[in-house]
């Protein structure tokens, strides 16, 4: 699940790749894994623009749910 492109310019779609690999990791049954790449997330991108403000608040959601059990 975290292998990812790194030929191009990684940062652009860095964040991206993070919500994606949680939620395959999600898909997969691995929770640890999910929590990893959600909080990850998170921390690289804690105000984003208002365009992906939607993405930020689902990852937000479903951390919150990993987190709370």
């Amino acid at each position: 699940v975290r292998r990812r492109e790194y030929n191009r310019n990684p940062m652009n779609f860095f964040p991206a790749y993070l919500a994606l690999e949680g939620e395959l990791s999600l898909a997969l049954g691995d929770t640890a894994s999910a929590v990893r790449a959600f909080s990850h997330y998170m921390r690289i991108r804690p105000d984003p623009d208002p365009a992906l403000r939607p993405q930020m608040e689902r990852v937000r959601r479903q951390l919150e749910t990993l987190v709370k059990g």
